[in-house]
C-alpha cells in the first residue's frame, strides 16, 4: 500500500494563489513524489490480477 498526502498548493491551477511560497516548491516535489511512488506500486498491483477469479471456472 502507498501513502499520498493531500498538498493544497500542488495543483498550481487550481490552489489559492495567497498560499504560494516556498510550500509551492515542497509540495510539487512532494506531489512528483507521491506520482512516483503510485507508478511503482502500479505493476504490483496489476501482477497480482493475474489469479483473479480464478476459481469461478474451476470444478
Amino acid at each position: 500500500m502507498i501513502e499520498i498526502k493531500k498538498s493544497p498548493t500542488a495543483d498550481t491551477r487550481t490552489c489559492d494563489v495567497a498560499k504560494w511560497s516556498v510550500s509551492v516548491v515542497s509540495s510539487s516535489r512532494q506531489h512528483i513524489a507521491d506520482v512516483a511512488k503510485a507508478m511503482a506500486f502500479s505493476p504490483q498491483v496489476v501482477r497480482g490480477c493475474g489469479g483473479h477469479d480464478y476459481d469461478k471456472l474451476t470444478v
